[in-house]
């Protein structure tokens, strides 16, 4: 009983966070599309290692 609950719990808001994972992505995409920028073009910090 619990444990199903709980099982249940986990696997919705797994769900639902790869749903906002996913819909954040593709509305970035579409913003840097707008702006024209190539996110393939976009380098990353190198930060210095400790």
């Amino acid at each position: 009983m619990l444990l199903d609950q709980v099982a249940s719990r986990i696997n919705y808001h797994q769900s639902r966070n790869e749903a906002a994972r996913i819909s954040h992505t593709q509305t970035k995409l579409d913003r840097y599309a707008e702006l024209g920028i190539d996110p393939e073009s976009i380098t990353r910090c190198r930060w210095p290692k400790t």
